[in-house]
């Protein structure tokens, strides 16, 4: 799967006096809330995969945490605990979501 931390939305990239560059789409890179599915859990953490990397993010106030489990993860904290198929079906959105802009940009 690819792009989980991807930079939506896409934005229209500036010219050279400021100005839109009209046809240029390019990614805003901003954060976002993604899902990230737990792969395992240590002391008031949580290591989880992020673009497909392992990444450890801060689980502070979300107990009884499990591998498997999905996160809202924003900024290197996990803000909430997902049900999967809530999870999974918002990332199937952002898969479908990102195949679009590309393909609008080809």
């Amino acid at each position: 799967m690819r792009g989980r931390g991807r930079s939506l939305p896409w934005t229209v990239n500036e010219a050279a006096d400021g100005g839109p560059a009209f046809g240029r789409l390019e990614r805003d890179p901003m954060c976002q809330a993604i899902p990230r599915k737990v792969l395992r859990v240590g002391d008031r953490r949580a290591e989880v995969l992020y673009d497909d990397e392992p990444t450890w993010v801060a689980v502070n106030g979300i107990p009884d945490l499990k591998a498997g489990e999905y996160l809202v993860v924003y900024a290197g904290q996990a803000l909430e605990r997902l049900p999967t198929d809530e999870a999974e079906e918002m990332l199937r959105f952002y898969d479908e979501l990102d195949q679009m802009f590309a393909e609008a940009v080809e």
